[in-house]
């Protein structure tokens, strides 16, 4: 059996979302060889974008992307500043 992986299959295990359990049997059926997988370079740049926001979003206490955006380009003006 031949599989794409998507997203929200890495998502879902590595920001344990509900699925995860079932994310986490897909991945090791590819990793046994049970399953051919493929994905694409434009699904692993979704998924580091999605776990550096999450990761933000933890740190800065806000899940609104701008607002992120927005702690961010003042936090690295600061840093500037100092440097």
């Amino acid at each position: 059996m031949r599989i794409f992986l998507d997203s929200s299959v890495f998502l879902k295990l590595l920001l344990d979302e509900p699925g995860a359990g079932a994310a986490e049997k897909v991945l090791e059926a590819v990793e046994r060889s049970e399953v051919l997988a493929c994905t694409t370079p434009l699904v692993l740049e979704e998924v580091s974008f999605k776990l550096l926001l999450a990761a933000a979003s933890a740190l800065l206490d806000t899940k609104d992307v701008w607002r992120i955006r927005e702690k961010l380009k003042s936090r690295q003006e600061a840093e500037s500043r100092v440097f």
